[in-house]
Formats: C-alpha cells, structure tokens, sequence
C-alpha cells in the first residue's frame, strides 16, 4: 500500500525500489505516478532473489524538499501460492500461517480474489491495509481482504448501564419534583377558594 501525497510534481520526493542484482530502479513512485502502484504485479521469488540466496529489495527515499512534507507508507505483504491439481484448479488443502494443514475446511486463511492462487494469513484480513494484490480488476464474488462486506463489526455497541441507570433515576427524580410542584400548586389553589 502506498499513499504518497498526490502533487503534480516529484518536488517533495521519490521512492525508488530496487531489486538485487539490478542497477536501475524497478519502479521510482512520487506524488505524481502514485496511481500507478495499483497496478504494480506480484514479485516472484525469482525475481527477488535470482541467486536463490537472500531476497533483496532495496527501497530508498531522495527527498528534495522537508522531510515533514514528504509522508508516505509503504506495506510488503508475503504472498503464498496455492498447489494446483494436474487439471488446473487450486488444491483443496488448507494453507495456515503455522504450516499446518486442516482437512475440514477447502481454501487457505485468505485466498485472494482472482486466479492466481495467492494466498495471505487471516491475520492481514481487515488490518486497514490491502494486501491482496489488484484486487480493484476482480469481478466475482469473492471479496478483497479490505472489502467493507468482509470488515463491518457484526457486534453490536456495548451498553454503559452507569449511565443508564443515572438517566433513568434522572428522570424519574424530575417526575417526582413535578408532582410535588403541581400537588402544592393544586393545595395552595384549593385553599384560596375557602
């Protein structure tokens, strides 16, 4: 996820990433191409780590301006692949965070949506971050890790019975003030009419 302050210059920064083994950046993002990170494709682990040692990334910061000014946030998020039968279609084993596998229930903690097979850990689910690559090109019904149908609280607000306890003494503490009000009202307009 990124969010870089939308400008129509590059006057505040760049965020430059590198891959090892690269000289070049793979991608410099600013304010002005920042839309363009939607569309940023999955890295494969070959791509990270051509020697198949250590993946490298190296992500650098040149700003040209305050430092203050240039805010941004940057998510990496690991992506599993699901195994594929020989015909085609995602395997139905469960893929958990630990490594274990249930066989009572079919898909991994959070399959993205689209064909790709990726997969997340339930605990990126509803993190305020969208960690499931592309998700705005899916149409299915299949929600992304971030979708508000996924997110909304289905419980329901705690009631402070302190304060509804001082509301309803409140109130019938104002009955009973009225009442009297009107009782000696009524007494005194009795009495003057003897």
């Amino acid at each position: 996820m990124w969010n870089l302050p939308n400008r129509s210059a590059c006057d505040d920064g760049i965020v430059d990433i590198f891959l090892k083994g690269r000289l070049d950046p793979y991608l410099s993002i600013c304010g002005e191409n920042v839309s363009l990170v939607k569309e940023l494709p999955v890295l494969s682990a070959a791509e990270l780590s051509p020697d198949g040692i250590e993946p490298g990334v190296t992500i650098q910061f040149i700003g040209r301006t305050s430092p203050t000014r240039a805010a941004f946030t940057i998510a990496w998020t690991e992506l599993f692949h699901l195994p594929r039968n020989q015909d085609g279609s995602l395997m139905s084993s469960r893929l958990t965070e630990g490594g274990t596998v249930e066989d009572n229930v079919e898909g991994c903690e959070f399959a993205c949506p689209g064909d790709a097979g990726l997969c997340i850990p339930a605990r990126l689910v509803c993190n305020g971050v969208v960690n499931c690559p592309n998700v705005t090109d899916h149409k299915g019904p299949v929600f992304s890790d971030e979708s508000a149908e996924l997110c909304v609280s289905e419980h329901s607000p705690e009631i402070n019975w302190i304060y509804v306890g001082t509301a309803v003494v409140s109130v019938l503490l104002l009955l009973c003030c009225l009442c009297v009000c009107l009782c000696r009202r009524c007494c005194r307009y009795c009495c003057d009419d003897d």
